[in-house]
C-alpha cells in the first residue's frame, strides 16, 4: 500500500512538474522554487525505487524463511515419530519379556507337580511349535538323546512317555529363553546406535519392520503356550495329589 501511495503520488506530480519546468523557463521570477521541486520529486523518485527493491528483497527473504521453516518442520516430525516407535517397540519387548518369565515360572510349577503324581499317565500331545526363529529343524533322534540325557541326571523315575515330553519341554522353555535373550540383546544394540542424525531413515524404517515381525512371532509363542499351560491345569486337576 506504501508503494502504491507513493508511485500514485508520483504520476500525479509529473504531469505538473513538467509544466512548473516549462513555466520556469519561460518566466523565471514568477517560480523561484522550481529547481528546489524538480530535486524534491528526484529524491523521492530514488526513494520510491529504492523502497520496491527493498520490497522485492524481503518478499525472496520470506519465502525462504518459510521453505525453511517448512522444511524442518517436517523433520522434526518424521525424527518425533521415529522416536515414539522406537519407544513403542522397547515397551512392547519389554511386556513381552515378563509374559515369558511368568510363563516359563507357570510351567515349572506344572512340572514340578506333574513329576509328584503317582498316577500321572499322559501329557497332553500338542506342544507349541518350536522352531519358530530357526531354519534348520532338529531332528527328532537328537531330541530323544538330549531328553533321555537329561532325564538320567535331572528327573525322578516315571513313565517313558511322560518322561519323554517333560524333557521336550525342558528344552522347548530354554529355548525360548534363549531366544528372549538374544532379542533383548538385539534390541538393545539397535536402541544404542539409532540415531536420526546417524543412521539412514530407509533403514530405520527396516529395522522397526523386523521388530514389529519379531513382536508378532513371539505373541504368536506365548499364545501356544498358553494353551498348552491350559491343558497342563487340566491335567493336574485330574490328578490324585491336585488338592495338596
Amino acid at each position: 500500500m506504501a508503494l502504491f501511495s507513493i508511485t500514485s503520488m508520483l504520476n500525479a506530480v509529473q504531469p505538473e512538474e513538467s509544466s512548473s519546468s516549462d513555466e520556469s523557463q519561460g518566466t523565471p521570477t514568477k517560480h523561484p522554487h522550481g529547481r528546489k521541486r524538480q530535486r524534491d520529486l528526484q529524491i523521492v523518485t530514488n526513494l520510491a525505487s529504492e523502497v520496491m527493491n527493498l520490497e522485492s528483497k524481503l518478499w525472496d527473504m520470506k519465502h525462504a524463511v518459510d521453505k525453511k521453516i517448512q522444511t524442518a518442520t517436517t523433520w522434526e516430525r518424521s525424527a518425533r515419530l521415529e522416536a515414539i516407535n522406537r519407544h513403542t517397540l522397547e515397551v512392547q519387548h519389554r511386556n513381552l519379556q515378563q509374559t515369558v518369565l511368568a510363563h516359563c515360572k507357570m510351567i515349572h510349577s506344572l512340572q514340578s507337580h506333574l513329576l509328584k503324581s503317582s498316577s500321572l499317565s499322559t501329557i497332553p500331545s500338542k506342544r507349541p511349535r518350536i522352531h519358530y526363529f530357526n531354519n534348520e529343524p532338529r531332528s527328532k533322534q537328537l531330541l530323544e538323546d538330549s531328553s533321555s540325557s537329561s532325564l538320567t541326571e535331572e528327573m525322578p523315575p516315571v513313565k517313558p512317555n511322560c518322561a519323554v515330553k517333560l524333557a521336550s519341554l525342558n528344552n522347548e522353555v530354554q529355548q525360548l529363553h534363549s531366544t528372549l535373550f538374544s532379542l533383548l540383546q538385539r534390541l538393545k544394540q539397535k536402541v544404542q546406535q539409532a540415531s536420526p542424525w546417524e543412521l539412514n531413515a530407509r533403514q530405520e524404517t527396516l529395522d522397526m519392520h523386523s521388530a514389529i515381525v519379531e513382536n508378532r512371532n513371539l505373541k504368536a509363542v506365548l499364545e501356544e503356550y498358553m494353551k498348552y499351560i491350559t491343558a497342563l491345569r487340566f491335567l493336574v486337576l485330574k490328578c490324585p495329589m491336585a488338592g495338596d
